[in-house]
């Protein structure tokens, strides 16, 4: 071994520094990768709470808590819950918020809601508006049949009829239904 008295350091000293920054090196960038992959499993699990797919509202349960209501006679009260959870679905979930106006066409529509055709309609014509179905459109229609309105009524019935078919498009379905109101529409479009 020499002795450089210039820089105080043996050749074997250089080396060592020049090793122990490559292990330095080397180990931070393994630290980094670890450290990237801990962050790359654990945000997903960590933000769950701000980030799921769940909506604010239960239908399920919610339409539960509605038929106990309405079974005890308390129509008023199941509407109540319908424009709670409206406000709760908030304006992200246009589908949960066109099953609750559906559920509030029902109610409304029924002998216990009153027989409030008008109500039930302005609900029916919402959830059509959020969430076109096939079922939706078949609502507004029986809605306007019933109001009186046959011009309205034929229009829905036919949106319903077209929504049908593209719906079940290639499945095996009972089509009685398609041709039940197929006829209805004839029906109705005769001046019957």
């Amino acid at each position: 071994m020499s002795y450089n008295k210039k820089n105080h350091t043996s050749p074997d000293k250089t080396n060592k520094k020049i090793i122990s920054k490559k292990v330095l090196i080397i180990g931070l960038t393994i630290l980094l990768v670890i450290l990237g992959g801990l962050f790359y499993y654990f945000y997903p699990i960590l933000n769950k709470k701000d980030n799921t797919n769940e909506p604010a509202v239960s239908i399920v349960e919610l339409n539960a808590e509605v038929d106990n209501l309405i079974e005890n006679n308390l129509p008023q009260d199941a509407q109540k819950v319908l424009d709670d959870a409206l406000v709760k679905a908030g304006d992200n979930d246009s589908v949960v918020k066109a099953q609750i106006y559906a559920s509030k066409a029902n109610l409304a529509q029924s002998a216990i809601g009153g027989n409030d055709f008008e109500s039930a309609l302005k609900f029916a014509l919402e959830a059509e508006r959020l969430n076109p179905t096939d079922n939706s459109a078949l609502v507004v229609a029986s809605l306007e049949e019933s109001s009186g309105n046959k011009v309205e009524a034929i229009k829905y019935y036919k949106i319903y009829l077209d929504r049908y078919l593209k719906e079940t498009e290639g499945a095996t379905t009972d089509d009685s239904d398609y041709g039940y109101y197929s006829e209805h529409v004839n029906y109705l479009e005769s001046g019957n």
